[in-house]
């Protein structure tokens, strides 16, 4: 939901969260490619990253959860140089619109925390 929040993946005060994910989910099925690793996991829909009761969660299957958490760190690692590739969706709104989000204290420990797991 950070990533959503921060308009990674689009402009989340015009564009619903379904749209998003759609953008997200291309952009994870772009990482799946060029890296070679392979999952399960079906398309991301709100019901996947966000609960009324609990708030955002995760459901994912044990190994898929594995290869999101990697494309998560890669995610958090491009959005630290800020560093946007042809071939993936992640930072191409923010890219062409150049309204990259302010620097945040969490962002560049949190990449450096999910390079490590």
């Amino acid at each position: 939901m950070y990533l959503i929040e921060k308009d990674y993946f689009g402009c989340h005060e015009t564009t619903s969260l379904h749209k998003l994910l759609v953008v997200a989910f291309k952009d994870f099925k772009s990482f799946q490619r060029s890296t070679g690793i392979r999952c399960s996991q079906t398309k991301f829909v709100p019901n996947f990253v966000w609960k009324e009761k609990k708030g955002a969660i995760m459901a994912h299957k044990g190994y898929n959860g594995r290869v999101i958490a990697f494309w998560l760190a890669d995610c958090l690692q491009r959005a630290v140089n800020r560093t946007v590739v042809e071939d993936r969706h992640f930072g191409q709104w923010l890219q062409q619109d150049g309204n990259w989000p302010r620097e945040d204290d969490l962002l560049a420990p949190t990449a450096v925390a999910m390079r490590l797991f």
